[in-house]
């Protein structure tokens, strides 16, 4: 008897602060958390001269922007190794961070992940398994 491997479905509730992975086979669900380390302060604008009409000094912004989008990538990077072609994946949360996630899956398994993208608020651990179970089938 030939061995049947079960395609496993993966939600991410995420945004740029953390993600939640829903894995699931289709009977039993998993939670686990994942804190992003991704700086979400804002620099404060730049100081006067001392002198009349002279120049602002320059902010650290270019750099703090290269930090971020930095941190951003590490943060992708360790979310799409859980999701692999093998399996059906959720992302949803609240923001732009879901999108651009799905960007960068996309680009980096050249469109063989099996996507669905929904917005949603903030929820609970048992809200999200809920929401999971919904909107997601296994064929």
């Amino acid at each position: 008897m030939p061995s049947v491997k079960k395609l496993t479905t993966l939600g991410i509730w995420m945004d740029s602060r953390q993600a939640y992975l829903i894995e699931s086979d289709g009977y039993e669900y998993q939670v686990e958390k994942l804190v992003s380390e991704v700086d979400e302060s804002h620099l404060a604008g730049g100081t006067r001269s001392k002198t009349a009409y002279g120049p602002m000094d320059v902010s650290a912004e270019p750099q703090h922007n290269r930090r971020k989008q930095h941190q951003i990538e590490m943060y992708f990077d360790v979310l799409s190794k859980r999701a692999n072609p093998k399996k059906l994946l959720l992302i949803f949360g609240p923001g732009q961070t879901k999108n651009a996630f799905e960007k960068s899956l996309n680009w980096e398994h050249g469109n063989q992940v099996r996507t669905k993208l929904m917005t949603t608020d903030k929820m609970t651990e048992n809200q999200m398994i809920a929401f999971v179970k919904e909107n997601i089938t296994i064929n």
